[in-house]
């Protein structure tokens, strides 16, 4: 079920959000661990620059092409404004939802690239890992990978939707 009505690209993928609703409940062990989640209803613009975080995933390394690597990326966030600057290109303005908010990597490991949008941007405060946003889209490098380290992100907090669909009270669009 989908929470929300996608538009695609022409809308700089505006509300590229989803909340999958599984079958059976899932088994928590050593490996698959429950995130926090926060709804603040903030938009994006309010994400501040150099909040430092993590992208995780699985997917291939340089010296394996096996998709079940478990990786995290070290990131650092700009804000909403920063983030349009850096997008922006010539005398073209960038048009960011305000749903989004951007990190570029921290250091020189790791790499976001084509695939990995759906990813996690985790922050770890107070003891616990926080889900803040998911990996919406990025302008590519010639590697397919993020140019200049740049990630566009979804932010999960601007949603109510979001928290409405965890507490089982959320009002689905089917088409």
């Amino acid at each position: 079920m989908c929470l929300f009505r996608y538009t695609g690209s022409g809308d700089n993928y505006n509300g590229d959000m989803a909340i999958i609703t599984l079958q059976k409940p899932i088994t928590f062990d050593h490996s698959v661990k429950p995130i926090c989640f926060e709804n603040h209803i903030l938009a994006a613009a309010t994400v501040e620059n150099g909040m430092d975080g993590f992208i995780v995933g699985w997917g291939p390394t340089e010296s394996s092409n096996n998709v079940d690597v478990f990786q995290k990326v070290e990131v650092t966030t700009l804000s909403y404004y920063r983030c349009i600057e850096r997008l922006s290109s010539n005398d073209k303005q960038y048009d960011l939802p305000t749903d989004k908010f951007c990190v570029v990597r921290k250091g020189t490991s790791g790499d976001i690239c084509r695939g990995d949008s759906g990813g996690g941007f985790v922050r770890y405060t107070h003891g616990r890992y926080y889900l803040l946003g998911v990996i919406s889209h990025a302008p590519l490098g010639k590697s397919n990978c993020g140019r200049d380290s740049l990630i566009a992100l979804t932010n999960v907090q601007y949603y109510e939707e979001i928290k409405l669909g965890i507490d089982g009270e959320a009002e689905y669009v089917t088409s």
